[in-house]
């Protein structure tokens, strides 16, 4: 062979080899830098997603990852329904839920103003940071990891709830789910299943598809059998708060909360507690509350500025002061109101190093802190617009969020106080205050009940 054509020949098999040695080269390269396929051996790995709708309504969904995945795929695992604009920047986020939308070319939100604000919980700070890069190029690998995302207009956005809080609001849920009774859909009392309604559509979960089967009466029907509790002041007004924002309808038995008014006094009860969630009740119908019902709870204000549960007291206590002020902030006070700022300044004064609150600062039976109360005054404070977690609100390292959050055992509930064990009704107090949601939840003209809507109860077998 002439070695003219020999070296042609050489040239023309080593081009193709050359050629397939870089492709190689380069997929190796690609291969290296993108998560691997996911196999039977990899650990499953759990993330929260936290979604703020406005300044008092959010919500916490969890997903689930083997390999690193995206912002974007996240929301998608957590079943929050996202949409995102293909930008030349790559994947804009405009929607949740329904809340934003792509405009109809595609390329862009047709969102006005409001804009979807993207945040990770960096725990070395124990605090949210905003993200550099769009949810289409986020990178979630750890275990725990925390997404936030609020809907706003405005610059700097605000944060979303507090993120170990919002985890331990879903955690609380998942454990308080499968206590639900199989045969009536509820949670022992008509009180207790209002309690733990309320705790369920905090975070935004359908409660006619809570039920422990598809065969299963519901969280729902068991709420609207409650009825009965109607039969005082406050019962009524806490099945009404409930089961609006449940999107239910009013039980035929339920006693209307406007019987209970005197106009002579003003009073839907004497005792505060009871008026202020007749009052909330009142807020989540629609309905108008009265202005002397409004003029009644400043009077029963104390001279400390806090108010008594019941009228049985001769002191204030935290409970009856967080009910007052977020009936109040429902009936249209503003928190500059005297007997609001009053309220707060005593809530202050009962805090303790802990960052928690006691029943009573000056009750006799002790004074330590406790999830329930702490837990109404997180709503109060929230209801005023104040940030539970900052402010004076903190005391040291400490706060009322984190109080709550340190009440949670490993296996989801939280304690009433350290070391006295899982109590579901701390569980389902602790739930709407992690999740920055003041009574009431929702505004609702609620309908009579008819037969299709009637509590289904399973026999017995």
């Amino acid at each position: 062979m002439r070695k003219d054509t020999a070296k042609k020949l050489w040239s023309t098999l080593l081009a193709p080899a050359l050629g397939l040695g870089l492709l190689l080269a380069v997929w190796l390269t690609l291969a290296a830098l993108l998560p691997g396929p996911a196999h039977a051996s990899d650990p499953v790995k759990t993330g929260y997603v936290v979604v703020r709708f406005g300044a008092h309504d959010a919500m916490v969904r969890a997903f689930t990852f083997t390999t690193p995945i995206s912002s974007y795929v996240a929301l998608q695992r957590a079943g929050v329904n996202p949409v995102a604009a293909n930008t030349a920047w790559g994947l804009f986020l405009c929607g949740i839920e329904g809340v934003g939308r792509v405009n109809t070319a595609g390329d862009n939100c047709d969102n006005g103003a409001f804009f979807w604000s993207t945040w990770y919980w960096d725990g070395a700070q124990s605090q949210w940071a905003s993200y550099m890069v769009g949810v289409g190029d986020s990178v979630i690998i750890q275990d725990g990891h925390i997404d936030g995302y609020v809907w706003t207009d405005q610059w700097p956005a605000p944060e979303p709830p507090y993120g170990p809080g919002a985890v331990a609001a879903y955690k609380g849920l998942e454990w308080l789910r499968p206590l639900q009774d199989a045969n009536t859909g509820g949670y022992g009392t008509p009180n207790d299943t209002l309690e733990t309604l309320l705790a369920v559509v905090a975070n935004h979960y359908d409660a006619d598809a809570w039920r422990r089967g598809a065969d299963k009466p519901s969280l729902l029907s068991a709420g609207i059998g409650a009825g009965a509790i109607s039969q005082r002041a406050d019962g009524a007004g806490k099945l009404a708060t409930a089961l609006a924002a449940a999107r239910g309808c009013q039980p035929l038995t339920a006693r209307d909360i406007m019987s209970y008014y005197d106009e002579a006094t003003g009073r839907f009860d004497p005792n505060a507690g009871y008026h202020a969630w007749a009052m909330i009740g009142l807020r989540a119908l629609s309905q108008t509350i009265p202005a002397p019902a409004v003029s009644a709870l400043k009077t029963m204000q104390k001279s400390d500025g806090g108010w008594a549960y019941g009228a049985w007291s001769n002191t204030s206590d935290t409970n009856g002061t967080a009910l007052a002020i977020q009936a109040l902030i429902a009936a249209g006070e503003p928190p500059t109101s005297t007997a609001v700022v009053r309220g707060l300044n005593y809530l202050k004064g009962a805090q303790n190093a802990d960052g928690g609150f006691p029943w009573d600062p000056q009750s006799q039976w002790g004074t330590a802190s406790d999830t329930n109360s702490t837990a109404y005054v997180v709503q109060a404070i929230v209801a005023t617009g104040e940030d539970p977690t900052a402010g004076r609100w903190k005391v040291g390292d400490n706060h009322p969020v984190k109080y709550l959050v340190n009440m949670q055992l490993a296996n989801g509930a939280f304690e009433w106080q350290p070391g006295q064990g899982a109590n579901q009704l701390a569980t389902r107090q602790a739930i709407p205050a992690l999740l920055y949601r003041p009574f009431p939840f929702a505004q609702a003209v609620l309908s009579k009940c008819n037969g299709a809507f009637l509590p289904v109860i399973a026999k017995q077998r």
